[in-house]
């Protein structure tokens, strides 16, 4: 019995430790660029359902964008409240152009991620779509994930 509950603590420390060790984007700090010429592009709060301490749970996001027609040049997310998981960004550009910038994995509370030029210079965003990841054990703390563009 000890043995296969050590077991299972091992192999959450190293699924942990795995998605922690892939991700080379955040910055220690939301303020370490200066944000006078950026826009909040959407704003959504990660809530999971109720689950059971042994289940990873995957939550998609689809966020339409109402920006007045904005170009934006660089994007940057910034979390805050609690710690999340983003397993997979795509954001639709003008024209219906699909961009997947490499910028997931874990965010800490009140962390970013690094500033990133959109390609091809400034473009306005239509529609981001999002996968949050967690365990069961974390699903009762709601984190607010912002997405930033530059003007």
């Amino acid at each position: 019995m000890k043995k296969s509950i050590y077991i299972a603590c091992l192999s959450v420390i190293i699924i942990f430790l795995a998605g922690c060790s892939g991700n080379q984007n955040i910055s220690d700090s939301m303020v370490d660029v200066d944000m006078s010429n950026w826009n909040i592009i959407a704003k959504t709060i990660v809530q999971f359902p109720p689950a059971s301490n042994n289940e990873f749970l995957t939550l998609p996001y689809e966020i339409p964008i109402d920006t007045d027609d904005k170009r934006y040049r660089r994007f940057r997310i910034v979390v805050q409240d609690w710690a999340t998981k983003i397993t997979r960004l795509k954001i639709i550009l003008e024209n219906n152009e699909a961009w997947e910038p490499d910028i997931k994995g874990l965010y800490l509370k009140n962390s970013a991620s690094e500033v990133i030029d959109i390609p091809g210079g400034p473009k306005n965003i239509k529609r981001i779509y999002v996968e949050f990841w967690t365990r069961g054990t974390m699903v009762n703390n709601p984190s607010t994930v912002y997405f930033w563009g530059e003007i």
